[in-house]
């Protein structure tokens, strides 16, 4: 039985992508990567592209570009009641050095997650994708081509280019209940995390899992039927020894044209490695592989892996 079972089900991918043309970043890929990926989700599934707003859509509850792309606040969640719109059921995640540029035959991985019942719109976000690198993405327009897909928790191939679609079953998030003495984590795309209201440059483990908590327990009030039972219960800081900790310092701007505003992409990356009584921090860190931690997570930052040692 999984132990998320019971409050929001939590989906990841790994998505294999292969250039046919260069594919040039000149910064944060997944600035580039969101944006395309929209754009071509609401050529697909917009039946009234003429409104201003998504607001003034009939059909605002049954499409699926809004669900996944504007997310807006219909007044029926119990949390955030003030926000225009709430956080994203989906994170998506390029992974490769920036800047820099793929050349055509090489290869690169996103990372998609999805939350709670916007798994039932997994092959819109993947015909997107693929469409998308039909048309081409990144400074110059480079094309690709989706390769293969795999379930991220089980590794269970579930496409390929020449095979198509291999299972109809997707599996989320299963964490056995297994002892664990030591971790290593890897902090792939920017980080940012605020902690009573500063920006920390060095993460420990107590903000690492406020964050995640209470970035959890917000999407669970929004996209599953329980409240969510994750806490800190369990988790004894003082037998938690930090044996390394190695980060550096990214940022980049990024201007929204919804916004009419430019926006900072900033964060630590690198690695920490720590040991002792760490089994519960484990099942908090692998809720945080899904949903990413700290600011811009919908632009693919905060993605971090842990690997027990």
């Amino acid at each position: 039985m999984s132990l998320l079972q019971a409050t929001l089900p939590l989906y990841k991918f790994k998505i294999h992508i292969q250039a046919c043309s260069p594919i040039e970043f000149y910064n944060f890929p997944g600035i580039a990567l969101r944006g395309g990926f929209g754009w071509m989700l609401k050529q697909q599934t917009c039946l009234e592209k003429g409104l201003q707003t998504c607001k003034e859509c009939q059909f605002i509850q049954y499409c699926p570009y809004a669900s996944i792309f504007e997310s807006h606040n219909l007044g029926n969640a119990g949390i955030m009641k003030e926000a225009t719109n709430f956080p994203h059921p989906f994170v998506l995640a390029p992974v490769l050095q920036w800047p820099g540029i793929v050349q055509p035959g090489e290869s690169f991985i996103v990372y998609l997650s999805i939350f709670g019942e916007a798994i039932k719109y997994f092959h819109f976000f993947i015909k997107a994708l693929k469409s998308l690198g039909q048309k081409g993405i990144g400074k110059k327009g480079g094309k690709y081509i989706i390769t293969g897909i795999q379930n991220y928790n089980s590794d269970e191939i579930l496409y390929t280019e020449k095979e198509g679609y291999k299972s109809k079953e997707i599996e989320g998030l299963f964490i056995p209940n297994t002892k664990v003495d030591s971790l290593n984590i890897q902090f792939i795309t920017p980080c940012e995390i605020k902690h009573n209201g500063m920006i920390i440059q060095r993460p420990t483990v107590e903000v690492l899992v406020k964050n995640i908590l209470r970035k959890y327990k917000i999407i669970s009030n929004i996209y599953a039927d329980n409240f969510v039972l994750y806490n800190e219960d369990g988790i004894n800081y003082d037998s938690i020894e930090v044996v390394d900790v190695n980060t550096q310092w990214y940022a980049t701007d990024r201007r929204s044209k919804r916004q009419n505003r430019v926006m900072k992409i900033q964060g630590f990356t690198g690695s920490m490695t720590v040991k002792g009584d760490v089994t519960k921090l484990y099942s908090i860190l692998k809720i945080g592989e899904i949903i990413h931690i700290g600011k811009h997570t919908s632009f693919g930052c905060g993605l971090l892996q842990v690997t027990k040692n």
